[in-house]
């Protein structure tokens, strides 16, 4: 085997279980086209790299990085939802938190790592569901999915916006 066919063979698995896993958790519609491309992009490129070593078995490895990356893709798409639904469920525990860091410290923190809750919407590849942002006076908080985001500040809990 060369250097390419090994490469193929090898690690061509593992960037489809990885890239399968972060487009899982990042979806970015109803319809995985673009996730969809990707699989099909990886498996064509192990197809091909694959070819002269023999047909069925650059067939079987195509097929091989498909399964993998719709495997780690519907693990990704599981823990997405249930770190949104999470967030919709606790998010205003994280408010409630930031306002009595607040009134502790006398400013919101740098990150919502500092906060004594547990935070919601934590995938295994970042960047997280709920996101944070803090301003020179306040704060605000986030998350979305392909339809609705929702929003809040320190002043406001929190809101759907389609």
């Amino acid at each position: 085997m060369t250097l390419i066919e090994r490469f193929a063979f090898i690690f061509l698995p593992v960037v489809a279980a990885f890239c399968g896993l972060w487009l899982g958790e990042h979806q970015a519609g109803p319809l995985p086209v673009r996730d969809l491309l990707a699989a099909v992009a990886m498996a064509a490129v192990t197809a091909l790299a694959l070819w002269r070593v023999g047909r069925a078995l650059a067939v079987s490895a195509a097929i091989g990085v498909v399964l993998i990356f719709g495997t780690t893709w519907t693990i990704g798409a599981r823990e997405a939802t249930q770190a949104f639904n999470a967030c919709v469920q606790n998010g205003e525990q994280v408010r409630v938190a930031l306002a009595d860091y607040r009134s502790k410290q006398g400013r919101y923190p740098a990150t919502l790592a500092g906060l004594a809750v547990p935070v919601p919407g934590a995938l295994r590849l970042p960047p997280h569901v709920l996101r944070y942002k803090r301003g020179s006076t306040g704060y605000a908080l986030w998350f979305a999915d392909w339809l609705v985001q929702h929003e809040a500040d320190e002043s406001h809990a929190f809101g759907v916006h389609k």
